[in-house]
């Protein structure tokens, strides 16, 4: 969120530095540097080297942590390989999607309440929706590839918490709270 804040203040480096804080902590924090090159190229029409440079200090945070985990365990994807504990594979995101709708039964497995994080999907891709509807281009295409980073994971265990930490979702419920009815 203070990536985003700083980069609407045209604060360029410190949106950098803030982006590369993000990516170092979460795999995750890696895509706003899409979302702020898009912001940045939709702000000021064009291809401006002097707010895109500072940007490239996002993927820094990551390769970062990469390089520590390199030297504690000999594996720099080491976060992204672990995931086979958990049952998870690379997969086209929509197959995760496929694969809940073929059993929609299926309410719970162990440490996965299927259904409750079907329902988080939908909500975000809702939200990322209203988002599109309202013009807001980059706060949908945050919403949206924050939500296809977990789902492309062949599994939809843990989508619920990953979906939480997508800050444009509660713009849309602050949006639509503010009307009384859906308040109430």
């Amino acid at each position: 969120v203070s990536s985003f804040l700083a980069a609407r203040r045209e604060q360029w480096l410190l949106t950098g530095i803030l982006g590369a804080l993000a990516s170092a902590t979460r795999s995750g924090g890696v895509l706003l540097f899409p979302a702020l090159v898009l912001y940045s190229i939709l702000r000021y029409r064009s291809w401006r080297p002097k707010e895109m440079l500072p940007l490239l200090l996002i993927p820094v945070g990551l390769v970062a942590f990469m390089i520590l985990l390199w030297m504690f365990t000999g594996n720099p994807f080491a976060f992204k390989d672990v995931q086979v504990a958990w049952g998870r594979r690379t997969a086209f995101f929509i197959s995760t999607l496929w694969e809940y709708l073929l059993n929609p039964r299926e309410v719970a497995a162990p440490w996965n309440p299927i259904a409750l994080n079907f329902a988080a999907v939908i909500g975000t891709l809702g939200c990322a929706l209203f988002l599109l509807k309202r013009r807001e281009w980059v706060l949908s295409f945050y919403t949206f590839i924050a939500l296809v980073l977990p789902i492309s994971t062949s599994s939809l265990q843990s989508v619920t918490r990953y979906s939480a930490v997508i800050f444009p979702i509660f713009i849309v419920l602050g949006i639509l709270g503010s009307r009384p009815k859906v308040d109430h």
